[in-house]
């Protein structure tokens, strides 16, 4: 009986030491893991402000090369590209500030860039904005999309939809419905031709949009006639935590 008793004593004491040592090891990988995460934001965040600093120095540049530029064409191209890149870099001072490098707050986003409209080159203080929709969450690639597309829709606008009105209103509608999202954006300026077709149109901002909503964001934009400038833009999103290209609704 003491044999045997002192067998699973000696049994126990080993099953005890390899446990504790599954245990030290598995720690010792735990922080190892732990801190390859830590390294991870850190260098993200790091590269995203770097990202942002840099495109808002580019941003600068442009502006002052603008100042000193006499040529009333030259100048407009080089504000719009100022404007853009600045707009830009919006996502990426956003993540910096969230700490969140997967998905950004378009609504939120979309709010930033009317307000560095109203506080840039061509603002127009009359100008109200109205945004609608609940806080929709892109990956970085999409939320850049969206941004650049409203940014040119909010700034043909201002150069061209309005002659002398008093009242100056810009509307943004987003909202989902079947795994499509829906962006609806209307002004309440002079309207364009009934007879436009945008993939078709000599005005580069238009082209730009068409081609950004097709080849980035795989939707569809579409003109609707009559009344206001209303421009109608549907493209799937993703529930699939796995596909990059995920849309939190």
């Amino acid at each position: 009986g003491g044999i045997a008793l002192l067998i699973i004593v000696i049994t126990l004491a080993i099953a005890y030491r390899q446990k504790r040592k599954r245990s030290i090891v598995l720690e010792e990988k735990n922080a190892v893991i732990n801190q390859a995460v830590k390294d991870k934001d850190f260098l993200l965040k790091e590269v995203n402000h770097r990202v942002k600093n840099n495109m808002q120095m580019v941003s600068g540049l442009l502006q002052l090369k603008a100042k000193k530029t006499d040529n009333s064409s030259a100048k407009e191209a080089l504000l719009d590209s100022q404007s853009r890149i600045y707009s830009m870099s919006l996502v990426h001072q956003q993540m910096y500030q969230e700490e969140n490098y997967e998905l950004i707050n378009v609504t939120g986003y979309i709010k930033e860039i009317l307000g560095v409209l109203l506080a840039g080159p061509i603002a127009d203080e009359e100008v109200s904005f109205e945004v609608r929709g609940k806080e929709y969450r892109f990956d970085v690639e999409r939320a850049q999309t969206i941004g650049f597309i409203v940014h040119e829709l909010v700034t043909n606008s201002i150069k061209h939809a309005w002659k002398g009105q008093a009242e100056k209103k810009v509307k943004l509608h987003l909202s989902d419905k079947n795994g499509l999202l829906t962006l609806i954006y209307s002004d309440n300026g002079i309207g364009l031709d009934d007879s436009l077709v945008i993939s078709e149109s000599d005005s580069f901002g238009l082209k730009m949009i068409h081609s950004f909503v097709q080849r980035q964001l795989r939707g569809t934009i579409a003109y609707i006639k009559g009344g206001d400038a209303h421009f109608k833009i549907e493209f799937e999103v993703s529930h699939d935590s796995n596909n990059p290209m995920t849309t939190k609704i």
